[in-house]
């Protein structure tokens, strides 16, 4: 993806999340399934 921002996750102070995108263009490459993957090792 050549350092482009594809996708983004943000949290409100209670844990939550705010926000989540995946630009539509790359929707059901994983993007979503990664970033959600990452927030779960976390």
């Amino acid at each position: 993806m050549d350092n482009t921002i594809v996708g983004f996750t943000e949290f409100e102070s209670n844990g939550h999340i705010d926000y989540f995108y995946v630009h539509h263009e790359y929707l059901g490459c994983g993007i979503g399934s990664s970033i959600m993957a990452e927030v779960f090792k976390s």
